[in-house]
């Protein structure tokens, strides 16, 4: 495609390149840092190319440790951004200082998003893995078994085990060229889905805790709720598709608070609706089946009216990718 081979002249001109993800990094997120940052250090080798972020520490061991640099580092680098539709949602503030931005992306956009620089964004693709391997593949570059796992964790984390809407056909041509270069697949899904004891406790903890009303089955949970279980925030965050079967619903939602009061509304889409404009309506954004809303304190967070807005959710009737 064009774009990848656009995409791939301006890496080609920089010296410097800083690849940045979103607040809360997931599989996805990661993975696409990791993978792309080995991939380019193996075609430029004189280069230097950093992923910058927090990563998800408990992976690190396996897949590769985020890079830490020298601010003076930042200026004159190029930046680019994976699984994030603009900058000001990119988790480290240092992005702001780079000479010049690209992305890649999966993100559904809207009009508050604007990112008016080179991106190839493919709000069809079940993870952005898939768009980060397709541009690799399309410019020739070597994929080395580190950047395979990486791509393979997104792709698994990002499709719910290849299980949500948008996993396709090219989905699992893209998981198998990975396989070829020597991952090992039942590894990194033991890796990226375990559960130790304290979440597993809490799951049902939360389950208890849920709600249905008009079709929308929701959790309220404060901080002194996961902090009992002695999880992190994070971690009680990211578990909203336990609620997925709770009870039989077309969305489902859970707010979680932090320690300051601050929430994270993470809403999902149980049979095909729609919950990306639902969230953007409310500043949030994402998938068109599973996105998010953040707010800086509980008394900000209007939780009956995403509830009602979910309850009137549309059924998404798009023809999806061949």
């Amino acid at each position: 495609m064009q774009k990848y081979r656009e995409l791939f002249d301006i890496i080609a001109s920089y010296q410097r390149i800083l690849i940045y993800g979103h607040a809360l990094p997931d599989g996805d997120c990661y993975g696409c840092q990791i993978g792309l940052r080995d991939v380019l250090r193996f075609a430029f080798p004189e280069k230097g190319i950093y992923a910058i972020g927090t990563g998800i520490p408990q992976l690190a061991n396996y897949f590769g440790e985020m890079d830490h640099i020298d601010e003076s580092l930042i200026q004159g680098s190029l930046g680019i951004i994976v699984d994030v539709s603009c900058l000001r949602r990119v988790e480290m503030e240092s992005v702001n200082r780079c000479a010049y931005w690209i992305k890649f992306d999966h993100h559904t956009p809207h009009e508050n998003e604007s990112f008016p620089f080179p991106f190839a964004l493919e709000p069809e693709r079940v993870s952005c893995a898939e768009v980060v391997v397709d541009f690799c593949l399309d410019n020739k570059l070597y994929i080395p078994p580190s950047s395979a796992a990486a791509f393979y964790l997104g792709i698994l984390t990002d499709s719910g085990h290849f299980a949500f809407h948008g996993t396709t056909q090219h989905t699992f041509h893209l998981a198998s060229l990975l396989i070829r270069q020597g991952i090992d697949p039942k590894k990194i899904i033991d890796l990226a889905f375990y559960q130790p004891p304290e979440v597993k406790r809490y799951i049902g903890y939360l389950k208890k805790q849920a709600r249905h009303e008009k079709g929308v089955t929701y959790a309220y949970m404060k901080a002194e709720d996961w902090q009992k279980f002695g999880l992190s925030f994070k971690e009680a965050g990211d578990l909203v598709n336990s609620l997925a079967g709770v009870k039989r619903c077309k969305v489902y939602l859970l707010f979680t608070e932090d320690e300051n009061g601050a929430v994270r509304v993470e809403l999902r889409s149980n049979a095909n609706y729609e919950v990306q404009p639902i969230a953007a309506s409310f500043g949030g954004g994402g998938h068109r089946f599973a996105s998010g809303i953040d707010y800086k304190s509980a008394s900000d967070c209007p939780t009956q009216a995403i509830i009602d807005a979910c309850s009137a959710a549309s059924l998404y009737n798009g023809k999806p990718e061949e």
